[in-house]
C-alpha cells in the first residue's frame, strides 16, 4: 500500500459528478428494504464473490466502508490483464443510503452506486465512472463494462441470499 494511503481517514478525493461521465450501467433489484442491501454492497469484503475480475481485497473490509476508507484491490481479467486499485470513497449518503462512490485518482476511474427503493424493492445501479482526463480507451473501458454487468447479476444472487438467510434464521415472535 502506498505511503499515503491508510486504511481509514484518508484525504477524500474530489467529486464533481460534472467531472465524470458513466462508462457502464448495471441494475439489480432486491425484495428487501434499502439499509441493510446497501451495508452489504458497501462491504468490500464480498467484492471477490461477486466481481470477476476481483481477486483480494485489502484496507477496510471487515465492515461497510465510509467517506474516506481505502480499499485496495488487486484484479485480473480473462484476457489476463492485471491491476492494482486504491479506491478512496469520495462520496456517501449514510443517512438515506441513496449514494456511494468510490474514486481511484491515479487511474482516473471510479465506481458509482445509485440506489432507491419502492414498495419495499431495493433498485441498486453500479456504473464504472471515468473522469474527463481518463487515459481509458474505448475497448478497455468495454471491457470493463462487460466484466461489471456479470458481476452485477453475480451480486444480485449473492446479496439476496445472505438477506434472506439473515430474515429466514430470526424466529417470528
Amino acid at each position: 500500500m502506498p505511503a499515503q494511503f491508510k486504511p481509514y481517514g484518508n484525504p477524500v478525493p474530489p467529486y464533481n459528478p460534472a467531472d465524470w461521465t458513466a462508462g457502464d450501467h448495471n441494475e439489480a433489484r432486491f425484495a428487501f428494504p434499502i439499509k441493510p442491501v446497501f451495508e452489504l454492497i458497501t462491504h468490500a469484503k464480498y467484492w471477490t464473490e461477486w466481481h470477476t475480475a476481483s481477486k483480494a481485497v485489502g484496507g477496510v473490509t471487515e465492515r461497510a466502508y465510509t467517506l474516506g476508507d481505502l480499499v485496495y484491490e488487486y484484479g485480473e481479467y480473462d484476457d489476463g490483464t492485471k491491476h492494482h486499485m486504491f479506491w478512496v470513497v469520495a462520496a456517501q449518503d449514510r443517512e438515506g443510503y441513496t449514494l456511494s462512490v468510490l474514486i481511484a485518482e491515479e487511474q482516473r476511474v471510479g465506481l458509482r452506486y445509485l440506489l432507491r427503493e419502492e414498495g419495499g424493492v431495493t433498485h441498486f445501479a453500479r456504473e464504472t465512472i471515468y473522469h474527463r482526463d481518463s487515459a481509458y480507451s474505448a475497448q478497455a473501458r468495454a471491457e470493463f463494462g462487460a466484466a461489471s454487468k456479470v458481476s452485477v447479476a453475480n451480486l444480485e444472487k449473492q446479496i439476496t441470499a445472505l438477506l434472506e438467510k439473515e430474515y429466514s434464521s430470526i424466529p417470528k415472535v
